[in-house]
């Protein structure tokens, strides 16, 4: 039996990703020009931190959503 906690971090994930996904494609100067964002943003340039936060919001978005499923 899942529980409730389990189930909290797992939507917890979900939004997370949504918000790291959704701001990359469609706000990347507000997220970008964060002071969290400026250690990838020196490592990848703007357009390759952008993708990085593409792909982390995806994989969290998959990853919750198996453990979900699962559930």
């Amino acid at each position: 039996m899942p529980s409730i906690l389990q189930n909290f971090y797992l939507i917890l994930f979900i939004l997370i990703g949504l918000v790291a996904l959704l701001t990359a494609l469609l706000c990347p100067d507000w997220l970008l020009s964060s002071r969290g964002a400026q250690m990838w943003v020196r490592a990848f340039g703007r357009q390759g931190a952008r993708w990085f936060y593409m792909v982390v919001g995806v994989a969290l978005l998959v990853v919750a959503t198996i453990g979900l499923c699962r559930l």
